[in-house]
């Protein structure tokens, strides 16, 4: 089973470090689910292609008339987009201003309940198994909301983490205060 997420409306510049970039910390906490066997942005078709075709080149915003970036609903239209989305709004671990869209694949329950050939640990003779009730733990069914929940959970380590940061570059050395309000 396949599922796809996509997240709209981040910052652009959105980066925690080099080890913790957006797109490793997606990817790794999304390998953390149980049964999950693939995770991809622009998958395969990205690694055959050249780099001159996948390349997600920065354009003027075509939807912006003249100077006007005024917050529309809230959000600010940025002034520059890409021409397509092949990096899935990642470029470098750093978002782009383009939504971050990636798939998840999931391997289906090794344990079923039909008698399967098996031998055994000597490898000396040939057996049956059949499993009684259920041991592999199903996420299929709820394989949708859970990797929303990643994809929010990573998004927001990274948020936090751009924030510390920033704070802790504008605060002068020895007068650093706890956000909890402890000293």
């Amino acid at each position: 089973m396949r599922t796809q997420c996509s997240a709209s409306r981040l910052q652009r510049g959105l980066n925690s470090g080099k080890q913790r970039s957006v797109g490793n910390l997606i990817q790794q906490h999304n390998f953390n689910l149980p049964m999950t066997k693939t995770l991809n942005r622009s998958g395969f078709q990205g690694a055959e292609i050249p780099g001159s075709v996948h390349n997600d080149m920065f354009i003027r915003n075509s939807s912006i008339t003249g100077t006007d970036t005024s917050p529309k609903g809230g959000w600010a239209k940025p002034k520059l987009t890409t021409s397509t989305n092949n990096s899935g709004g990642i470029q470098g671990g750093i978002t782009n201003g383009s939504p971050i869209f990636f798939r998840v694949a999931f391997k289906s329950p090794a344990t079923i309940g039909q008698t399967q050939k098996t031998v055994t640990y000597e490898g000396e003779s040939d057996g049956f198994l059949e499993a009684k009730g259920r041991h592999d733990p199903c996420v299929l069914p709820r394989a949708v909301p859970i990797v929303e929940a990643m994809a929010s959970l990573c998004i927001m380590d990274a948020l936090l983490l751009q924030g510390a940061r920033k704070m802790a570059a504008f605060t002068p050395l020895g007068q650093a205060s706890s956000p909890f309000g402890c000293t």
